[in-house]
C-alpha cells in the first residue's frame, strides 16, 4: 500500500481497501510509474478504482524520476 503524505510517500505492507489498485508484474509497474511506458501500453497491468487518481500519481512521481 502506498499512501501519500504532504512531504513523502509511505509504503506499508498491509491488505486494506484502496481508492485505486494496480495488479501485474512489478517490472511493468516500475516502467509505468517511472513514465517509461504509458499505462495504456502495459497490457499486463490491471487497474481497478479511481483511474484519475492513478494518473495523478503517475504524473507526480518526481521522487522516482527526479523531474
Amino acid at each position: 500500500m502506498a499512501r501519500r503524505e504532504p512531504d513523502m510517500v509511505v509504503l506499508e505492507r498491509t491488505h486494506t481497501r484502496a481508492d485505486v489498485v494496480v495488479r501485474g508484474p512489478a517490472v511493468e509497474l516500475l516502467l509505468v510509474i517511472s513514465r517509461r511506458r504509458p499505462l495504456d501500453a502495459a497490457p499486463a497491468l490491471r487497474s481497478q478504482g479511481d483511474r484519475a487518481l492513478l494518473d495523478h500519481w503517475i504524473e507526480h512521481m518526481d521522487w522516482v524520476t527526479d523531474g
